[in-house]
């Protein structure tokens, strides 16, 4: 699924839990979370999210996004908490419909790979984080993936390529 980086965050980006080919795509809607060129209505993507089901996931990545821009704000002197209060709010209405059990933040279980079975392994092995503990998710990501696509992002919009085919900038990993 190929879309465009950024005015408005959509409901077919959200879909990504349920959609994504690469893990990486959803990585990569957690800098979207936190850009604050991405408009967003904190209630109604809420609200889309526990209609469809991903209440843990999305509220898993916006927190781990958060603290990745936090992080990167820190390290490299870059206001990139702007958008704090609105991914804030965001967590805080996610978090009473998260899960009752675990589940995992990429659709592994759904691709028809033999090689599945072993990142399905690594990510309940490596979900011993607090966050994921607290969302119910199985992941390997953390904050410092979501770090790498943020200054990615960021050199990006340096050069002026703001509206660019969001695999694209994946691919430059």
């Amino acid at each position: 699924m190929a879309y465009k980086t950024g005015k408005r965050l959509s409901k077919k980006e959200i879909d990504l839990f349920k959609n994504a080919q690469d893990i990486r795509e959803i990585q990569y809607l957690g800098v979207r979370l936190v850009d604050e060129q991405c408009k967003y209505n904190p209630k109604e993507i809420a609200e889309y999210a526990v209609k469809k089901g991903y209440a843990s996931r999305l509220g898993y990545l916006a927190e781990i996004s958060l603290e990745a821009a936090r992080n990167l704000e820190t390290e490299k002197s870059i206001n990139l908490t702007k958008k704090a209060n609105c991914v804030k709010e965001l967590i805080e209405i996610l978090y009473p419909h998260r899960n009752a059990g675990y589940e995992f933040l990429f659709p592994y279980s759904e691709r028809n790979n033999p090689f599945n079975d072993i990142l399905k392994k690594l990510s309940v092995d490596r979900s011993n984080h607090r966050t994921n503990k607290k969302w119910r998710i199985y992941s390997a990501t953390q904050p410092s993936d979501i770090e790498e696509y943020i200054e990615l992002y960021l050199i990006d919009l340096k050069q002026g390529n703001y509206v660019r085919e969001g695999k694209e900038l994946m691919r430059a990993r």
